[in-house]
C-alpha cells in the first residue's frame, strides 16, 4: 500500500511540473508546439485582407531564456540579475517564393522579422494570443512591403531578378528542454572573490568581473511542417580593466573565457591566477606609450589571427545577398560582402585552405562551440568547403538564394543585425583554416625580421588583441560606425615590438588601421604550427556562437597608425587603493 501510495504521488508530482513548465521532452505534450502550430494553421487559411493575398509562408521562431548576469568590482557585487524573457520572430511572406516581400529596405527602422514578447508562463491561450497580434501586424507589414518593392522595381532596371526563398524540407527534431545550469548564490562568492584581485591595482581607474549565463531553448515552426525545438547553454565570464597612461591617454583590455557547460568551469584558482596575469599584462600596457605610424609585416598571433580571419574573410563571405533598397543611399549602410563576388578567385595564398562544420565538436582535441545539427532555417548542418587551395568555393547560406548559389547550405543563423534587424542569415559555425606548410611561431619570426631588414625598418609588429569585446574602448566612449566600415579592424590594444637589431620584444598599444581591404588576405606569407580556437558570439542576444581554429600568421605588410584619442585629466586626489 505504501509503495502505491508513493507511485501516485510520484505521478502527481510530475503532472504538476509538467503544468508549471508549460513544456516537457515529447513533441506531442509541448505547449508551444501545439500552440503556436495550431495558430500557423488558422493564419494560413483565413488571414486574408480584401483584394490582397494570403500569405504562402509563416515561420515563427521562439527564444525561451533564463538569463544570469552578474558583475564583481573589488570584492562586492554590484550587479546581480536573473530573468526569464521569451521572445517569438514573426516571418511573414506574401506572394510566392520567387518573389515575395522580403529582400527589400525601404527604411533602416523597419527591417527585418516582427518581435512579439510572449508570456514568461507558458499558456496555450495567452501563447495564440501573443501569436494572433503578432501575426496580424506581420502580415499588414508585408503587404505594405510587397507593394513598395514591386514599384521600386518598376521605376528602374529590373536588377532584382533572384528567387527570394529556396525550398526545404520538412524537419521535426527535439532537443531535451534545457535547465539553468547557474547557482546564483554560490557564484556570486565567487565573483566578489575573484574581483578582489583587483585591489592590488590602483593604477586602474576601473575593472570588473562578470559573469553571463544563458539557458535557452529555441523553436523553429513553419507552415511547411517543420518543428524543431534546440535546447543549450552559453557561460562566459568578462574581465575588463580601464586606466590612463601619463599623458591621460586611455587604455583599455579585456579577456574572457567561453564555455557551454557550467561543469567546464575553471576552478576558483586557476580562475584567479588568470585574472592576477590579465592584470599584470595591463599594468604593463598603462606604463607603455601608443606607437607610432608603421608600415610593415604584421604577425598575428593568438586571438589577435583568429580576429583577423573574422573579419577580413568570415564577415566578408556571411550574409551574401545584399537587399533591394528604395533609395540607394541606403546601401552604404548595409553590410557589403566583398568576397561573395569572387566564387572561383583566389582570395588567399594557394597553400591555404578553409572549410566549416558545424557538425563536429572537437577538432584535435579542441573543443568547439559552433556546433548545431539544424540550422534557425531548420535545415540540416552541412560541411562546407569555403575555400581549396586558395580560391573561394563557396559562402555562407541561410535560405535567401543568391546568384551564385541558390539552395541554403545550412548555415542559416538568428542575428541582430544592423540597426536591430532581427533576421536569419549565413553565418559560420566551426571554422577550420589548414596549410600545406606550417612553421614555429620561432620561424615565424624569423621570417618578419628578414622582411624588416629588407625593408630597411628598425621592427617589425606582433598583434596580439585587437578590442571585439562590444565595449567601448576609448574610456566610455564607443566609436559609431561610419560608411564602408565592413573592412575595418577594430583598435588593437596588445601588441609587441619586435626588434631586428636584437630580436627583443617591447609591448606597444594604441593603434588603428589604415588602407586596409579584403586584398590583404592575399598578402599572408606564411602560417604557423601553434593552433589555437576562438570562441565568437556574433551575436550575442541570441546565444548563437561560432569557433575559429587558426594559429598564427604572418603578413607581408600592413599599415597602422597612432589611435585618435582624446587626453583626458587623471581623478585629482589618488586612488583609495593606493599604499604608502
Amino acid at each position: 500500500m505504501y509503495i502505491c501510495r508513493k507511485s501516485n504521488l510520484i505521478i502527481w508530482l510530475s503532472l504538476v511540473l509538467v503544468m508549471l513548465l508549460g513544456v516537457t521532452g515529447s513533441a506531442d505534450e509541448d505547449v508551444v508546439v501545439s500552440a503556436l502550430s495550431d495558430e500557423i494553421e488558422r493564419n494560413m487559411e483565413n488571414l486574408k485582407l480584401e483584394d490582397e493575398a494570403r500569405p504562402y509562408f509563416i515561420r515563427y521562431l521562439v527564444n525561451l531564456e533564463n538569463n544570469c548576469h552578474i558583475k564583481a568590482e573589488y570584492g562586492s557585487i554590484v550587479k546581480c540579475d536573473r530573468t526569464d524573457a521569451n521572445q517569438m520572430f514573426i516571418d511573414l511572406r506574401v506572394g510566392d517564393y520567387d518573389f515575395d516581400n522580403s529582400n527589400f529596405v525601404h527604411t533602416i527602422w523597419q527591417t527585418g522579422m516582427e518581435t512579439v514578447n510572449l508570456p514568461v508562463e507558458l499558456d496555450y491561450h495567452a501563447l495564440r494570443h501573443a501569436a494572433w497580434l503578432g501575426t496580424d501586424n506581420a502580415y499588414k507589414t508585408a503587404i505594405e512591403n510587397l507593394a513598395m518593392k514591386s514599384a521600386t522595381l518598376q521605376n528602374r532596371m529590373q536588377e532584382d531578378t533572384l528567387a527570394d526563398l529556396s525550398r526545404a524540407k520538412k524537419v521535426r527534431h527535439f532537443d531535451e528542454f534545457a535547465k539553468p545550469q547557474a547557482d546564483t548564490s554560490k557564484f556570486k562568492e565567487i565573483l566578489a572573490d575573484l574581483s578582489s584581485v583587483f585591489r592590488d591595482y590602483p593604477q586602474f581607474k576601473h575593472s570588473s568581473v562578470e559573469l553571463n549565463t544563458k539557458t535557452e531553448n529555441r523553436y523553429i515552426i513553419n507552415s511547411e511542417g517543420t518543428q524543431i525545438r534546440k535546447g543549450r547553454h552559453i557561460h562566459y565570464i568578462f574581465i575588463e580593466a580601464r586606466g590612463l597612461d601619463d599623458n591621460g591617454l586611455p587604455v583599455y583590455n579585456y579577456d574572457r573565457i567561453i564555455f557551454e557547460d557550467i561543469e567546464e568551469l575553471p576552478s576558483v584558482g586557476e580562475l584567479r591566477n588568470w585574472i592576477k596575469s590579465f592584470a599584470d599584462e595591463t599594468a604593463i600596457l598603462v606604463e607603455t606609450e601608443p606607437l607610432e605610424d608603421y608600415i610593415g609585416p604584421v604577425i598575428f598571433h593568438s586571438n589577435g589571427a583568429n580576429q583577423f580571419l573574422v573579419k577580413m574573410f568570415l564577415d566578408n563571405i556571411s550574409n551574401p545577398r545584399r537587399p533591394l533598397t528604395s533609395n540607394e543611399g541606403m546601401k552604404d549602410y548595409l553590410h557589403d560582402p566583398k568576397l561573395a563576388r569572387k566564387i572561383g578567385f583566389r582570395v588567399v595564398p594557394d597553400f591555404i585552405s578553409i572549410y566549416d562544420d558545424p557538425t563536429i565538436t572537437e577538432y584535435k582535441g579542441l573543443k568547439l562551440a559552433g556546433d548545431y545539427l539544424y540550422d534557425d532555417d531548420g535545415v540540416k548542418a552541412e560541411k562546407v568547403q569555403l575555400v581549396k587551395n586558395g580560391r573561394l568555393r563557396n559562402y555562407y547560406m541561410s535560405r535567401t538564394p543568391t546568384k551564385k548559389i541558390t539552395e541554403s547550405n545550412g548555415h542559416g543563423r538568428l542575428i541582430q543585425g544592423g540597426w536591430g534587424a532581427v533576421e536569419v542569415v549565413g553565418k559560420p559555425g566551426n571554422v577550420i583554416i589548414e596549410s600545406e606548410e606550417t612553421f614555429s611561431f620561432e620561424e615565424l619570426k624569423q621570417q618578419m625580421l628578414e622582411l624588416c631588414r629588407a625593408m630597411d625598418i628598425e621592427y617589425g609588429l606582433i598583434v596580439e588583441q585587437m578590442n571585439f569585446s562590444g565595449r567601448p574602448d576609448t574610456d566610455g566612449r564607443m566609436r559609431f560606425a561610419r560608411r564602408g566600415q565592413d573592412n575595418e579592424l577594430p583598435r588593437v590594444l596588445k601588441a609587441y615590438k619586435i626588434s631586428v637589431k636584437d630580436g627583443s620584444l617591447t609591448p606597444v598599444r594604441g593603434m588603428d588601421y589604415a588602407n586596409l581591404s579584403v586584398r590583404t588576405l592575399k598578402d599572408i606569407l606564411a602560417v604557423g604550427d601553434d593552433y589555437n580556437v576562438y570562441h565568437s558570439m556574433f551575436d550575442g542576444a541570441f546565444t548563437n556562437t561560432a569557433s575559429v581554429v587558426l594559429p598564427s600568421i604572418l603578413v607581408e605588410e600592413m599599415e597602422l597608425t597612432r589611435m585618435s584619442a582624446t587626453s583626458r585629466k587623471p581623478p585629482i586626489v589618488d586612488n583609495p587603493l593606493s599604499r604608502d
